[in-house]
Parts: structure tokens; C-alpha cells; sequence
């Protein structure tokens, strides 16, 4: 079926356009700036329910600066010293963190008008040729970004090509509250992950995979927000997720008290989970909610933050000749 494509104007010379995947379980509007999902509305006993934030205003994702509903690269996360070296170069990058680049830089992938490539009722697909040099990266790199609909799973899939060794690490960066809005402390998660990244003051890993077990981030078993953490510290931190685990079976799932929830699935080695505890000012967003701190739990597959500049982590460098893949699912259903 024909895909419900709205103009919006344009960003970059670029049409700047909304596509809305529709199925009998969601309704998700994705926008064609950084494959941003603006919306994800769900059926429920009471009505329709917007189980994202987000802007109601499209052009308001032009700033975002806590990433709502994003897809960031060309490196998600943290890179520490806002440069790193790859053979035998050093490679400076934009600096929108103090000392650091957060989540491909000043205007990384998250930023860019992509091009909407093909788009059904159920699935579009964008694509984005990221130029040497660009927020300091290496190489041109020809990105590519689906998102699939099918009944209440939404798909996120990424892949890129480069013409030179460069690295490349994606994460969604959906920001979910499955009661529609307000404090996210009863919502109820559960993580399939043992370990996690220490970082120091800046958020930065210091290299070190630590046990959860009696910290605030241990969710092996289901908890509540507010009882694993009753001092409301809030977290901002990467799980890493079990190498040998089954792939078929979710990495992580959330519920709320009106019975909607959450399953995610991803072939990603970590998983950043972040309450927006860092979030100082109240945001006004879609259909007149408030987002600030800890009204939502953003759930982020990845790979390790900061691999680039700590040699004993996994490498995130595509070589040419290679194309890096990126797979993520996130399946919510109502009451």
C-alpha cells in the first residue's frame, strides 16, 4: 500500500517530510531528519496512547538537545578527549560535551536530513552519504536506515559502507513512557545482563566491566525504578549484554501499572539506559506534556561507548570493503 507522506518543508535544500507506518496494533510517525520517530501511538482500553516523547512540532527536532526519538551516529555515546587516533592519525572532532563528543557531535547523523529512499504503509527506508571529515570522522561513508512496522513490533535496522577505515556505532534513542507521561518510578523493567560500565564524573567508561549485583543498575530480576533506586540517583550507564545469549528472547522489558509494555531485542553488544536524570529543565512536547527528569526510561543497543580511545574494548572500526550492520527491535503493547 502507498505510504502517508507529509511535506513539512525543507531542512538543507532538502524535502523535509514525516512518513507514518500504520498496522492494526501502532501508529509510528518517523521523520526524514535523522529517522527521528516522532510518535508511537498504541490502542489501549482507553484510547489512543502516545508511548514516546516527543515534539509536537517538527522543526523543534532541529535543536533536541536531549535527542528525543533520535537515531545518533556516526558514533553514539561518548568519545573522551573529543579526538582519537587511527593508524598512525589523529582525528579532532566537534566538541558538544565538556571535553568530549556525545553522539556523533555538534550536528551528527541525528541532525542531518536524511533522503526517504522507498516508503510503504509499513516501512520506509532512508539513506544519507556522511562526507569525509565530517564532524571530524574519516572517510565518506553511505549510510542507510529502515524502520519496519508489523503489527506491534517496530524494526530499526542501519548499515553503512566506507571508503576508508572508520569507526561507526549507532544507537536508537527512543525515550519511552508507557503511561503516556508523568514520573517514570513505578514503571517496572527487567534487563538480561549481568555487567555493566563503571564511568567516572563525565559519564566516560573507565574501561572496566563490573558485576551488577548490589548496585542500583542490578534488574536481573523485574523491579520497579523506585525500588531498585529509592534515593532517586537515576541512571545513565551501558549493561553489557551476555555474548552467548539466545537471540530470539528480549534483552530488556519494561511495564507500567496500565498494562501497556515494552520488549526490545538487538544484536548490539550493550544496552545504555538512561532515566534523564541529567535532565535540568522541564521541555513542553507532543500534546502539551512536560518532559524533565525521570519521565522516561531511554533504552539505547549499542556498542561499547568510548572503544575508540580504551584498546581492551571490542573494536568499532568498518574497514572498506565491509558494511556494518545495526539491528534493534522494540515491540509494545497495550492493555
Amino acid at each position: 500500500m502507498s505510504a502517508t507522506i507529509e511535506h513539512l518543508g525543507e531542512i538543507d535544500g532538502k524535502p523535509f517530510q514525516r512518513i507514518i507506518l500504520k498496522s492494526d496494533l501502532a501508529e509510528v510517525a518517523i521523520l526524514s531528519l535523522g529517522g527521528i520517530t516522532q510518535s508511537w501511538n498504541i490502542p489501549t482500553a482507553t484510547g489512543s496512547l502516545d508511548v514516546v516523547l516527543g515534539y509536537d512540532d517538527p522543526f523543534d527536532y532541529m535543536q533536541n538537545p536531549d535527542y528525543m526519538g533520535t537515531t545518533v551516529g556516526r558514533v553514539a555515546n561518548r568519545i573522551s578527549g573529543a579526538a582519537f587516533e587511527l593508524d598512525g592519525g589523529v582525528y579532532k572532532l566537534s566538541e558538544n560535551g565538556p571535553g568530549l563528543t556525545l553522539h556523533g557531535g555538534v550536528n551528527g547523523l541525528s541532525k542531518r536530513n536524511w533522503t526517504v529512499e522507498e516508503a510503504t504503509d509499513t516501512s520506509v527506508k532512508l539513506s544519507y552519504r556522511s562526507p569525509h571529515l565530517e564532524e571530524g570522522f574519516p572517510g565518506n561513508v553511505d549510510f542507510t536506515m529502515r524502520m519496519t512496522l508489523s503489527g506491534a513490533r517496530l524494526v530499526y535496522e542501519v548499515s553503512a559502507t566506507t571508503d576508508r577505515p572508520t569507526p561507526i556505532n549507532f544507537a536508537q534513542h527512543n525515550y519511552y513512557n508507557l503511561l503516556g507521561g508523568g514520573p517514570i518510578w513505578q514503571h517496572q523493567m527487567q534487563v538480561n545482563a549481568d555487567q555493566y560500565m563503571p564511568t567516572n564524573d563525565e559519564l566516560l567508561p573507565t574501561g572496566e566491566i563490573a558485576t551488577v549485583a548490589g548496585t542500583i543498575f542490578d534488574f536481573r530480576k523485574k523491579f520497579s525504578f523506585e525500588q531498585a533506586d529509592p534515593n532517586q540517583n537515576g541512571m545513565d550507564m551501558a549493561y553489557v549484554l551476555p555474548e552467548n545469549r539466545d537471540k530470539a528472547e528480549p534483552v530488556a522489558r519494561v511495564e507500567a501499572a496500565n498494562g501497556v509494555a515494552l520488549q526490545l531485542w538487538t544484536d548490539q553488544p550493550c544496552l545504555q539506559a538512561y532515566n534523564g536524570n541529567s535532565q535540568s529543565v522541564e521541555t513542553s512536547g507532543a500534546k502539551g506534556r512536560l518532559f524533565g527528569p525521570n519521565s522516561a526510561i531511554c533504552l539505547e543497543p549499542q556498542k561499547h561507548s568510548d572503544a575508540v580511545n580504551i584498546p581492551d574494548l571490542p573494536s568499532i572500526i568498518v574497514q572498506p570493503g565491509e558494511t556494518y550492520t545495526y539491528f534493534a527491535a522494540i515491540e509494545i503493547t497495550g492493555n
